[in-house]
């Protein structure tokens, strides 16, 4: 670090750098502007649109910041921390007019809001007199003279700034006649005089640390650091001729672990995530991710669920395994830790979502920017994690294109964030598409382990006996957890370990949960009419979630036979953002 970088941060935060020259403390002012978006007040009459990106020493004609809108306004901005009304041509303020103008004449720069950038400690006829000078010349009508809107101290400012005008544009231009009457009112309409105090100690540099703290970090103890960051690379943009946007900003904060707050255009966008993520995970709680037990739930963690996590740390990976081997449990326990921990997360069922384009999903999902801004805005420069259960079941066509399009993106745009999908076993083989989404082995979900499966059967006696008096066809049958699930269901249910041991095939122990849940309930001629309907509009649709409206229309005893479908597991509810916009 060099000596003009040299910086500290006081007890209350604010930041001081004695070696750091104005110049750089505009940048790093309007830095944290930028980082701030629409929380940023802006500046009245000059701009109020959020900043997107600051350069220093750009080899303009006004080189000193270059500051770039979103709305498309470009401030070119010559930095004097002291100036006075001088009339010399070799003056300060004289060679700032002929920077002005050479900017103004630039092709292509005629709408540049050219901005001489000073302090209170500048002289009053300029921060006083030339400031207003500027601004009700702008606001005049057009043809007014300048002796109606002018004091006798604003009046000697407008003639020393115009004749600074019209000698270099003269010189310029090569024409002794200098500007027209429209050209002077033109180039005049694009000059700004702003005072900013942001030295140390003065109004800007604490009004940029109190920005800090209360929109931009996530710790408000770190507004000084934050601000000291801003001064260092206002310093480097200066030494090294470079831009930075806010991306870049973010990185910067990052590097020196200030962990940053989600930017306020976008907290309603995170919110309606964050609730569509916990919708999600709770409706899984219970359903996939434990064994019914005769004390409770019995949840085991699997020592798969370690790896997934240690490679989810390390970057994206896909996860892969047979039907009912427990992906989506995995991913659910990957998903749930990210959420308890406050990091950014987002766990979406694939098979739940209808979307067939991002704009479909970005309505789906019921937000106000694109889904892939939002994740780059939630808590930017930390790690954030996507997780898709069930990638497969957008298979071939649009769907499939769509998730395939939105993980490059990520992985190209939001270098931190991560993603994590699971596919089947027999698509990931089947489907290049698939398996050239994410590079990289898949993490594969097997069936039970021995240490895993006697913690659930020593919770679980008719399930330990179930095991241990069964033939080899059925042993190997329970260690899938999804059919040891529905063989705990059945004996919790009063089925006796002696009637499921001549279960010989995954069909058999479906065909007698079907018995049990749905055929053989009271009301079991309805429940497989319903469950029938669903199938048929599932296959149609090519979706594992339907609307259940089709479902009921018409019948008004579904809706009761619907619940009880849904209270005995056999069909579950698919969460939806329900925050309003």
């Amino acid at each position: 670090m060099s000596s003009d970088e040299t910086v500290r941060s006081d007890s209350g935060g604010s930041a001081t750098a004695g070696g750091v020259d104005f110049q750089a403390r505009v940048a790093a002012w309007i830095a944290a502007q930028a980082l701030a978006g629409s929380a940023a007040a802006g500046i009245s009459g000059l701009y109020d649109s959020a900043v997107l990106d600051v350069s220093c020493e750009t080899g303009a004609p006004v080189d000193d910041c270059r500051v770039r809108l979103a709305d498309g306004v470009v401030l070119a901005l010559q930095a004097k921390r002291s100036i006075t009304l001088g009339t010399a041509a070799g003056s300060e303020l004289g060679k700032t007019v002929a920077q002005f103008v050479q900017q103004h004449l630039w092709p292509g720069h005629e709408h540049d809001r050219l901005v001489l950038v000073t302090s209170s400690d500048a002289a009053s006829t300029l921060t006083t007199d030339l400031a207003s000078v500027l601004d009700r010349l702008r606001k005049a009508p057009d043809g007014s003279a300048p002796e109606s809107l002018f004091n006798a101290k604003q009046k000697k400012a407008h003639t020393t700034f115009v004749s600074h005008v019209e000698r270099e544009w003269k010189k310029k231009t090569k024409s002794p006649a200098g500007p027209t009457s429209e050209q002077l009112r033109a180039f005049l309409a694009q000059c700004w005089l702003w005072v900013l105090d942001v030295e140390e100690g003065k109004a800007a540099e604490h009004n940029a640390v109190m920005l800090l703290r209360t929109t931009v970090v996530a710790d408000v103890d770190r507004a000084g650091d934050a601000w000291n960051t801003l001064l260092k690379v206002g310093v480097r943009l200066s030494k090294t001729k470079a831009s930075i946007d806010v991306p870049g900003l973010q990185r910067e904060f990052a590097e020196q672990r200030i962990r940053l707050a989600t930017v306020r255009d976008y907290r309603d966008d995170v919110d309606r995530l964050t609730a569509f993520t916990e919708q999600n995970l709770a409706q899984m709680n219970g359903e996939l991710t434990a064994v019914p037990g005769p004390d409770g739930e019995i949840t085991v963690r699997r020592a798969v669920a370690d790896v997934v996590a240690s490679r989810a740390e390390e970057g994206s990976c896909l996860v892969t395994g047979d039907p009912g081997t427990g992906k989506s449990a995995v991913l659910h326990g990957l998903a749930g830790a990210w959420h308890a921990a406050g990091r950014p997360v987002l766990f979406v069922q694939v098979g739940g979502l209808a979307s067939h384009s991002a704009g479909q999903l970005q309505g789906e999902l019921n937000l106000v920017h694109p889904l892939v801004e939002v994740l780059g805005q939630w808590s930017p420069g930390e790690p954030g994690l996507l997780v898709l259960d069930a990638l497969d079941a957008a298979r071939g066509g649009a769907a499939e294109e769509l998730w395939r399009v939105l993980i490059q993106q990520i992985r190209t745009r939001l270098p931190l964030w991560r993603v994590v999908a699971s596919v089947r076993t027999w698509d990931l083989a089947h489907s290049a598409r698939l398996g050239s989404v994410i590079a990289g082995e898949a993490v594969v979900v097997a069936d039970w382990n021995d240490a895993e499966f006697t913690e659930i059967t020593t919770s679980f006696a008719a399930l330990a006996e179930l095991d241990s008096s069964s033939a080899e066809q059925v042993k190997r049958l329970l260690r899938n957890p999804f059919h040891l699930r529905l063989a705990a269901q059945l004996l919790l249910q009063g089925a006796q370990p002696s009637e499921l041991r001549s279960v010989d095939s995954r069909l058999d122990l479906l065909d007698r949960y079907w018995q049990q849940r749905v055929s053989g309930a009271p009301d079991g001629g309805q429940r497989s009419v319903v469950v029938a309907e669903w199938c048929r509009a599932a296959v149609a649709a090519r979706k594992l979630a339907v609307s259940a409206q089709p479902l009921l229309a018409g019948n008004t005893g579904a809706t009761e036979v619907l619940q009880g479908l849904l209270s005995d597991r056999v069909l579950g509810s698919v969460a939806k953002v329900d925050l309003d916009r």
